[in-house]
C-alpha cells in the first residue's frame, strides 16, 4: 500500500518514481541506486540491510516505512495537505524509471513519460476488454511494467485493486472469489500454480471475466487447463516489453495457442531476417512463414526514447525500430 501512495505522491509532485527489485543482488541494487542519483530512498526494516550507505555515491534523504532514519513515512503523513502547491506536469515529463531484468547484462534504466504510461494503459484496457469499475488482483510488483499497468488500468476505470503482497495460489483464489475479482493479469507460472491446486474446484470464479498474461510464453496444455478451470470470457496473451509496453496482442489464445497475435493499436511490427551482426534493416522483411527477428516501431506513444545514462546503448538499439531477441509465433 505504501508503495502505491508513494507512486501517486511522486506523480502529483512532478517527481519520478523508480521502484527497485529487492530480489536482486546487493551489487545490482547499489548499481541502480547510483545510476539514478535519487533524491530520496524509501525502504522497510526488512529491506534496510540491502542498502549499504557507504556504497552510495551521493547523500539522498532516507525515508523508512517502519524504522528509524532521516524521516519516517508516518511523519510524512502528518504533513498539512493544504501546504501543497500545484505543480504543472506535462505529457513529455518523466513519470517513472523501470529497470530491465538484466538477463543479458547489467540492468538498464527505462525512463517513461506520462504520455508513455497513459498511452500504454489506455491500449491495455482496450486490448484486454476491461470495463468500467472492474476489479483486479494486484500481485505483480510495481518494479515490473505489468504491475504498474495493473494499477493504472484500475485507476483509469474507477476500478478496484485487491492487493496481495506475496503471491500464494490459495490466497489468490480466495481473494478472487471473496472480492469478486473480474480480471487478472499474471505471469504464466502463477496461472500454473493456481490451476495445479488439488482443491481448486472449491473456489468460485464465476465473476472472473478476463484473464491475461505476459512475461513468458504459455504452453498449450496450460492454456487449455486455464480455460477449463477459470472459464474466462476473454483469454489474452499480451506480448511486450518495458521499453515499449505493447508489441502485439492475441485475443484468441484459446484457439491460437502459442500465438503472439497482431500489432497493438499503437504499434507497427515487422519480422526481418535474423542477423547476428545487426546489419539488416526494416527493409529486409522475411516472407510469410519464414522465421525471423521481430522489430517494433519506436514511432509510438508507448515507446520510450532511450536508456537512462546509456547513450551508446541507446544509439545502438533505439533507432527507428527497436530490435528484439525473443522468439514468438505471430
Amino acid at each position: 500500500m505504501e508503495a502505491i501512495v508513494l507512486f501517486w505522491a511522486t506523480q502529483k509532485l512532478g517527481a519520478v518514481f523508480s521502484p527497485i527489485n529487492i530480489m536482486q543482488t546487493k551489487e545490482i541494487i547499489h548499481y541502480c541506486i547510483n545510476d539514478l542519483d535519487a533524491k530520496m530512498i524509501v525502504f522497510e526494516k526488512t529491506t534496510e540491510y540491502l542498502i549499504e550507505r557507504g556504497k552510495i555515491d551521493y547523500r539522498p534523504l532516507f525515508i523508512t516505512i517502519d524504522g528509524k532514519s532521516d524521516i519516517t513515512y508516518s511523519e510524512l503523513l502528518q504533513g498539512n495537505e493544504y501546504d501543497f502547491n500545484h505543480i504543472t506536469v506535462h505529457e513529455n515529463d518523466l513519470s517513472i524509471i523501470l529497470y530491465t531484468s538484466g538477463t543479458t547484462g547489467i540492468p538498464k534504466g527505462v525512463p517513461r513519460t506520462h504520455l508513455n504510461e497513459y498511452s500504454s494503459t489506455l491500449a491495455y484496457v482496450f486490448h484486454c476488454r476491461y470495463e468500467w469499475m472492474d476489479t483486479s488482483l494486484g500481485v505483480i510488483p510495481l518494479h515490473h511494467t505489468m504491475g504498474i499497468r495493473s494499477l493504472l488500468s484500475m485507476f483509469l476505470l474507477n476500478g478496484t485493486t485487491i492487493l496481495l503482497k506475496n503471491f500464494d495460489p490459495n490466497e489468490a483464489c480466495q481473494l478472487i472469489q471473496d472480492q469478486k475479482v473480474t480480471c487478472v493479469y499474471l505471469f504464466p507460472s502463477m496461472y500454473h500454480e493456481i490451476v495445479s491446486l488439488t482443491d481448486i474446484k472449491k473456489y468460485d470464479f464465476e465473476r472472473l471475466r478476463v484473464i491475461s498474461y505476459a512475461g513468458a510464453p504459455m504452453t498449450n496444455r496450460l492454456i487449455q487447463k486455464c480455460q477449463e478451470v477459470l472459464n474466462p470470457a476473454h483469454f489474452i496473451n499480451q506480448y511486450g516489453s518495458t521499453e515499449i509496453f505493447t508489441h502485439t496482442i492475441c485475443q484468441e489464445i484459446i484457439h491460437k495457442p502459442g500465438c503472439a497475435g497482431k500489432p497493438g493499436i499503437h504499434q507497427k511490427i515487422k519480422v526481418i531476417e535474423a542477423d547476428a551482426s545487426r546489419s539488416k534493416s526494416e527493409e529486409d522483411v522475411v516472407p510469410n512463414g519464414v522465421i525471423g527477428e521481430v522489430i517494433v516501431s519506436m514511432d509510438s506513444p508507448e515507446a520510450f526514447r532511450g536508456y537512462w545514462n546509456k547513450p551508446e546503448v541507446t544509439k545502438k538499439k533505439c533507432k527507428k525500430w527497436l530490435v528484439l531477441h525473443w522468439g514468438f509465433r505471430l
